[in-house]
């Protein structure tokens, strides 16, 4: 359990009326932490787009994995609205944010933006995105991980009615989970 001192909502309104740039930015990100955990997911939606327009203003000087974080929150909170198109965009820009990162950070986004866009039903876009993960070579990648994306790739397929790939895909992820298993 962390010790540091958290905000109360209070002292981050207080915070923002003078903090500019990064300073004001991740009090923006705590009040959408705030507004999610108490179920506003508008007003939540609303201070992470107001943090991600000042970190996208601030450029270079922001950590892509920080924009990520924010991205991330907006996905949360338009899958809570039912927005599933915007929360897969959301996931996508991500997972783009990410390509730099580390790589199991890398997958998983890939993985998230995959799953987001099955639940759009755009099942192209979620066949890409698991296919990279999937080629994604790196040293903690497991064969679990591999049998994940070859179901999630065969879901894909058979939405797209391409069932003999699906079936390939499936046997694989079987396999991979039997070994993985042991």
């Amino acid at each position: 359990m962390s010790t540091e001192h958290r905000p109360d909502e209070s002292e981050l309104w207080e915070k923002i009326k003078s903090a500019t740039g990064l300073e004001k930015a991740d009090a923006l990100v705590d009040l959408s932490h705030i507004a999610y955990d108490r179920g506003d997911f508008q007003e939540a939606l609303a201070f992470c787009e107001s943090a991600r327009d000042i970190f996208v203003e601030l450029g270079e000087n922001v950590h892509s994995s920080r924009l990520a974080h924010v991205y991330d929150g907006m996905m949360w909170c338009h899958t809570k609205l039912d927005r599933k198109v915007e929360s897969a965009q959301d996931a996508e820009v991500a997972a783009e944010l990410l390509v730099d990162d580390e790589p199991v950070k890398y997958s998983e986004a890939l993985r998230t933006a995959g799953c987001h866009w099955y639940s759009a039903k755009n099942y192209e876009k979620s066949y890409e995105f698991h296919k990279k993960a999937l080629e994604l070579a790196y040293v903690e990648k497991t064969e679990y991980d591999s049998a994940i994306d070859n179901h999630n790739i065969g879901m894909c397929l058979q939405k797209m009615d391409m069932h003999g790939e699906a079936i390939e895909y499936f046997l694989k992820a079987r396999a991979l989970a039997k070994v993985a298993k042991k």
